[in-house]
């Protein structure tokens, strides 16, 4: 799948990209809803206050040029992990269920301009199950997008041990009919897993915002 490119830079760099929903507040955790699409889960019926339609795109802020992303260096409270953030985020943690085992998953999350970027870590008991339950979340993850066009990479690291799935897929129209796209990382480090995406409509997203949030993913 091929992006175009365009500047995320430029003379309005010190404004932020967007004045964000309600749950995107300043203080960057609350009780907060985000979509259900990006949370991995396999079947499982969750109270339905958890279980929110999309949330409402971010509003965009009026200015004579065109808005630019704010990124800024972000860290998981537990140390799991480093990523750049296009702006302030929200943290929410709710359980989830992968191959039939349900883990507490915490996801940083942040909308600008139609796009999603989201990083959701979880730990799961014994290292030896890593890989199964990395894959599983993968899967979950394409199937509540509704993927169609997928395409992945796994990499295996020697160095630190670590299991790398880089995914791309085109998703189910939004109610506009426009497609969606996803491009994610899912990383098994020990007990540690951890996927990052970005998603959005699909002329929304360049080839820049993917580079610049999955690149700069680092996990502990």
């Amino acid at each position: 799948m091929s992006l175009k490119r365009s500047s995320i830079g430029g003379p309005c760099a010190n404004i932020d990209a967007g004045e964000q929903p309600d749950f995107f507040a300043a203080s960057g955790r609350r009780s907060a809803r985000l979509p259900a699409t990006i949370w991995p889960m396999q079947p499982f019926k969750l109270p339905t206050r958890l279980l929110a339609p999309a949330i409402a795109a971010a509003l965009l802020a009026i200015c004579a040029c065109t808005p630019t992303f704010d990124w800024r260096d972000t860290r998981a409270e537990n140390g799991a992990f480093v990523v750049l953030m296009p702006t302030k985020p929200t943290v929410f943690t709710k359980p989830v269920l992968l191959n039939g085992q349900q883990f507490p998953m915490t996801m940083t999350a942040a909308e600008v301009q139609q796009v999603m970027f989201a990083v959701g870590s979880l730990n799961v008991p014994d290292a030896a199950m890593a890989e199964a339950t990395l894959k599983a979340m993968k899967d979950a993850l394409l199937k509540n997008i509704g993927a169609s066009d997928s395409k992945e990479k796994t990499t295996v690291s020697t160095a630190d041990h670590s299991i790398t799935i880089e995914v791309s897929a085109t998703g189910a129209p939004d109610a506009k009919g426009q497609p969606r796209v996803l491009f994610a990382h899912f990383v098994a480090k020990d007990t540690l897993l951890v996927q990052a995406l970005v998603a959005g409509p699909q002329k929304a997203v360049n080839a820049e915002l993917v580079d610049t949030f999955l690149t700069s993913l680092k996990v502990h």
